[in-house]
């Protein structure tokens, strides 16, 4: 939970907040003028309403002006939302690379490099999906959700009950399948992470692989990596499907308790035709945000996962590179019992290591391999 409030917190950060904000509040607007309509759609069953529009040819030009407007505002919308997006994740990719290129070479030696360039690419695009689609999407779902809700309890009140309860329904049979869907998606982002190094250290070494006619070896690794990839994403449709199925099921069952008992009140005449072509319409404006709510909780599964290992990265700590430069006059090199090792658990390559070059002398360092040759000249 704390990994996930650190990860929000550096896509806050990263967000560029004019356009994200500009964005979400011409998506209200639209949202909003597009829970007009079905007013006007309701109202066209009147005859009465009907008459009245086709004698007015200007009421026809505001109306399909009404309706251009708010597809434009759902263009202009949506293109500042994809571009805050675009803005946070290249933010977020400088800083993530920054932050590896600071790390110790211990720390980064603890990761593939394939693992570490997927977390750079794959798992931002995931971002950027985020800050795009999915986190505006729920945000605008809610609201017609909730304005959806209020013109049908202005429409019938007791109809709007049973549509909320059964509403409610669903939500609590997808949660559980959700957080299923959550842990695949995590062992997902591992797994095509691993593939990422093994196959770039692999081909890195080809000439190796060629030389030991390692071929046939290299296959038979590979395939255990493929398949465990395989039968988790085998995994992951098999209940998305099951969710999708499922949540399909419920709504046609609850669309058709809905048109029973409408269809009950309009034959007792407590609603009119009018009446319920509105409600009807309203329903199934209400079904589309729901079902999209619904199958949201899967992109946040996605993210969560991606958030964990971002944030592990963000956590390591830094290597301290204010170095302090001074002027050298001498360039001889003198090494006093010099010890090393690569970490604290490990053997020391270099073991009180003593000797004196002067500047301007040729010397050849030799040893077997292992000996901390390399080592030594790397620090």
């Amino acid at each position: 939970m704390i990994k996930q409030k650190q990860f929000y917190q550096y896509l806050f950060h990263c967000l560029d907040k004019p356009r994200f904000f500009i964005g979400l509040f011409l998506s209200f607007i639209s949202a909003g003028m597009g829970l007009l309509i079905p007013q006007f759609i309701g109202k066209m069953m009147d005859m009465s309403f009907l008459t009245f529009i086709l004698s007015n040819p200007l009421m026809l030009i505001g109306m399909l002006l009404f309706f251009l407007s708010v597809y434009t505002l759902q263009a202009i919308s949506s293109y500042l939302l994809g571009m805050s997006g675009n803005q946070a994740m290249k933010k977020m990719q400088e800083s993530l690379h920054r932050k590896i290129l600071s790390l110790s070479i211990t720390d980064v030696e603890r990761y593939q490099a394939g693992d570490l360039s997927n977390r750079l690419t794959n798992d931002m695009s995931v971002v950027l999906k985020l800050i795009s689609v999915t986190f505006p999407q729920v945000i605008m779902n809610l609201f017609i959700i909730v304005g959806t809700a209020y013109f049908l309890v202005s429409i019938n009140f007791y109809l709007t009950l049973v549509s909320l309860v059964l509403i409610l329904c669903l939500l609590f049979v997808t949660l559980p399948i959700n957080a299923k869907l959550e842990m695949c998606f995590l062992d997902h982002q591992n797994l095509l992470g691993k593939l990422a190094g093994d196959l770039g250290h692999k081909f890195s070494k080809f000439r190796l692989i060629k030389s030991m006619n390692g071929e046939k070896q290299e296959i038979k690794i590979m395939s255990k990596v493929f398949s465990e990839l395989f039968k988790n994403f085998r995994k992951i449709l098999a209940i998305s499907s099951f969710q999708s199925a499922l949540l399909n099921s419920v709504i046609m069952f609850f669309i058709l308790i809905i048109i029973l008992i409408a269809g009950w009140q309009v034959q007792k005449g407590i609603m009119t035709i009018v009446t319920l072509t509105t409600f009807i319409i309203y329903v199934m404006q209400l079904l589309e945000p729901t079902s999209e709510l619904i199958q949201s909780l899967d992109d946040f599964a996605e993210v969560k996962g991606v958030g964990t290992r971002v944030v592990e990265l963000f956590n390591l700590a830094s290597e301290d590179n204010n170095f302090s430069y001074t002027e050298v006059n001498d360039f001889s090199i003198s090494f006093d019992a010099v010890s090393f090792s690569y970490s604290e658990q490990e053997k020391r390559v270099i073991d009180n290591l003593s000797f004196h070059i002067s500047s301007g002398q040729h010397v050849a360092i030799i040893g077997p391999s292992g000996s901390g040759k390399t080592t030594l000249f790397l620090y």
